[in-house]
């Protein structure tokens, strides 16, 4: 179910709009401030195991403060969502990346790197 939130009722960080994208297994959230986030379906563990009809029947709850799934019992505050997702983007992006060598010209990626000795 998609829904939209009367304009009257929207703060500028308040959600207007939410929908279940099933193809990408993710929850989609419009603010009244124009940004949109998608984030994947495992950031909220209590839909684990939902099926996608009920998944569908999201909608915006609380002025924009919350997104529920009624038919499901489960009703999940904005903010502290924001935070579990931002957070674990930040330390994905801060993790050390595995250092890879340099493919060798000729696309021999094993190839031993030459060195010279200065005399």
């Amino acid at each position: 179910m998609d829904q939209t939130l009367p304009a009257e009722t929207q703060a500028a960080n308040a959600v207007t709009r939410v929908r279940y994208v099933s193809h990408g297994d993710s929850v989609r959230m419009e603010f009244a401030s124009g940004v949109t986030l998608q984030f994947p379906r495992a950031f909220i563990p209590e839909l684990s195991g939902a099926d996608e009809a009920s998944l569908k029947a999201v909608r915006v709850v609380a002025l924009g403060e919350a997104i529920a799934w009624s038919n499901l019992g489960v009703s999940i505050e904005v903010a502290p969502l924001l935070t579990t997702i931002f957070r674990a983007r930040v330390a994905a992006a801060l993790r050390p990346q595995r250092a890879r060598r340099p493919k060798a010209l000729g696309g021999a990626s094993n190839a031993p790197v030459k060195t010279r000795k200065r005399p």
